[in-house]
């Protein structure tokens, strides 16, 4: 499958997250730089040339592709509101997914991501560190034995 610029598209699965994630922390990084006054011009320069020259080269293997990183990176910039980031994730996810035709379902699961920012108050929870440093592999696990077992079955 290709793209009308001749450019391939992954199959579904094959994007990574992790690309998304580290051009938006370049970009965050980038713009946050010149506030610094140890930065100087040429290194703001050669900094913004190499994420650019990255994002070009791996854009397809990003998950949301451009919007993905524009969403972190907006989330980013309205980071002293709370209200505001939660209009940024709905603008967001009218464009994703009204604008671009994909299931309503879609678009109501990504907006419930608003709740959770709504809500924070600001104030650091309970400490629960080595609970969430295993909820990841642990349903990673269950997720992969249930993959197992439906394929065995």
């Amino acid at each position: 499958k290709q793209r009308p610029d001749h450019r391939p598209v992954l199959p579904h699965g094959k994007a990574n997250v992790f690309y998304t994630l580290a051009l938006s922390l370049a970009l965050i990084a980038l713009v946050d730089a010149p506030l610094k006054p140890e930065r100087d011009v040429l290194t703001l320069l050669m900094q913004a040339l190499a994420l650019f020259g990255a994002f070009f080269l791996i854009r397809d293997n990003m998950d949301y592709r451009t919007l993905g990183v524009a969403l972190i990176f907006s989330i980013w910039l309205a980071r002293g509101s709370r209200f505001s980031q939660a209009a940024v994730i709905v603008l967001w996810s009218v464009v994703e997914y009204i604008v671009a035709g994909n299931p309503m379902l879609h678009f109501v699961a990504s907006c419930l991501a608003v709740v959770p920012v709504l809500l924070y108050n600001g104030k650091q929870g309970r400490p629960l560190k080595m609970a969430f440093y295993l909820i990841y592999p642990v349903h990673l696990a269950i997720l992969g034995a249930l993959n197992v077992w439906f394929s065995l079955t």
